[in-house]
């Protein structure tokens, strides 16, 4: 990764929208979105159970979070065409679309929030984020982010909670108020990921019964020729024999 020109723009990009990204934990929700918005962490987006001891949790490139048994048990059903696939789903056809989490939870007057467990702030409209490295969700302000000026767009950063290596990429916003800006650095970085042949669990694609024929096909004709160019050489090779005994 990162040895052609195009690959090194794009993580360049990337960095740079880190670096214009302006925290969120400050915009103002409307009026009455509170509830939805702790939904969103707290809720299963497919089966609307909460997520609460609900382990293990799993999260897709858009940062929405499951419980890793029903968006399981939802692929199996889509299928078996027993149910039809939601079209915000599309991007989900195999575990590997998914990401494990370890989420960090505080219990307040029976409500379960989610916190950041370096910071242990409970905070409404606050910005988290997951680790596709060591699958931590953290806040987004305590990933310290260099500069765009910075030179080296693959530079390595320590997880504040565990201490394992990450890269910008494997940063996966989770935005309570889903802003525009972060939905933009979740789908660069996924359609990098795409480009490179890996899933959002970073683990290689799969490849289509379509692909594999498509490949199958071409065995055939690179022996074939192979085939020809020897008949080719060989007669060839004959003719200067002749013309040398004569």
């Amino acid at each position: 990764m990162g040895a052609d020109g195009g690959t090194i723009a794009k993580r360049q990009d990337i960095l740079a929208l880190h670096s214009n990204f302006k925290d969120l934990e400050n915009t103002k929700a409307k009026k009455g979105d509170g509830d939805e918005i702790n939904n969103r962490f707290t809720i299963c987006q497919i089966s609307s159970l909460t997520l609460f001891k609900k382990d293990p949790i799993v999260g897709d490139y858009k940062g929405n979070l499951f419980i890793k048994e029903k968006i399981l048990e939802y692929l199996l059903n889509v299928k078996l065409k027993k149910v039809k696939k939601e079209e915000k789903f599309n991007h989900i056809s195999s575990i590997k679309d998914l990401c494990q989490i370890n989420i960090t939870w505080s219990v307040v007057k029976d409500v379960p929030f989610v916190i950041c467990p370096v910071t242990k702030e409970i905070q409404k409209y606050q910005t988290f984020a997951y680790l596709r490295s060591c699958h931590c969700v953290l806040s987004y302000k305590v990933l310290k982010i260099k500069n765009s000026k910075d030179s080296d767009s693959e530079i390595k950063y320590s997880c504040p909670n565990c201490n394992k290596d990450y890269e910008l990429i494997d940063i996966v916003l989770l935005d309570p108020l889903e802003k525009e800006e972060s939905k933009l650095i979740n789908d660069k970085k996924y359609e990098f990921l795409i480009d490179e042949g890996l899933t959002n669990s970073k683990l290689p694609k799969t490849k289509s019964k379509k692909d594999e024929k498509k490949k199958g096909d071409e065995i055939p004709k690179v022996d074939e020729f192979i085939r020809k160019r020897k008949l080719i050489d060989d007669d060839s090779s004959i003719d200067l024999h002749k013309k040398i005994k004569s």
